[in-house]
């Protein structure tokens, strides 16, 4: 399978990327898969339970939820130009909360590769969708993703140019930077003092990663985790694009 493959494996692309409308309300809730992944790891001690106000405290503030990276060569001012007017336009129509280009990250600021611009949208769904419209109208200019992007994002668009993670850090105090979703601060304090732990360790990044995601399952709903394509699903889909050879050369 390609890495520009439209659809995940297994699932038809009416599927993967379905039209839906976007609903306002995100409920929330302990699900299955909650339940399921919430008995992964019993050592660890019990997840924490929902915060009742952390939806309201995400959706209200700017930067918190699904936020996308976009990898370019920053070099080149024609490519910025472009870049930086098309995330201003749908800035200005609201389809994106915010945007930034550079402002500490990226390659000009000695910083991780694949994050020259950071787009701020809010949940799963209308990243999904920005992700799309991002890739359709930007995919000449943007380069594959790099560096710890591809660590501690997922692929959010049908190319695999435009991933992602969530973070909630700044409206939930249980949160911290891992993987795709912040992990759980309770996780990490219990590894602080284990120098065979870090985030590329990826039994215990897998682990931790999971109980994250049930913890924010059960708080935010379908605002973190889709009302069509879920965070397993894009789990799944990276695991299959790291896989690629080229992109596995590229990262060891």
């Amino acid at each position: 399978m390609s890495p520009d493959s439209s659809s995940a494996a297994s699932k038809p692309p009416q599927q993967w990327w379905h039209e839906h409308v976007f609903e306002p309300v995100h409920p929330v809730g302990s699900t299955d898969e909650a339940e399921k992944i919430a008995n992964l790891s019993p050592s660890l001690g019990p997840i924490p339970p929902p915060d009742p106000e952390a939806l309201r405290r995400a959706e209200s503030t700017i930067g918190q939820g699904w936020k996308l990276h976009l990898n370019f060569d920053p070099d080149q001012p024609r490519i910025v130009a472009a870049i930086e007017g098309f995330l201003q336009i749908i800035q200005d129509r609201k389809i994106v909360d915010a945007y930034k280009i550079g402002e500490g990250g990226g390659k000009n600021a000695d910083a991780a590769l694949g994050k020259e611009a950071t787009v701020a949208v809010g949940s799963l769904d209308r990243s999904l969708e920005v992700a799309r419209l991002l890739e359709s109208e930007l995919g000449a200019y943007l380069l594959p993703q790099a560096d710890d992007v591809l660590i501690d994002d997922v692929p959010l668009s049908p190319r695999g140019l435009v991933w992602g993670r969530f973070d909630v850090r700044y409206a939930d105090d249980h949160q911290i930077y891992g993987e795709g979703v912040p992990y759980l601060k309770e996780d990490v304090a219990s590894l602080t003092f284990d120098p065979a732990w870090n985030k590329h360790n990826s039994p215990t990044n897998e682990e931790l990663r999971d109980r994250a995601a049930a913890y924010d399952i059960a708080t935010y709903g379908t605002f973190f985790n889709g009302s069509v394509v879920h965070f397993s699903d894009l789990i799944e889909r990276k695991q299959q694009y790291l896989a690629e050879p080229s992109v596995a050369t590229s990262i060891n």
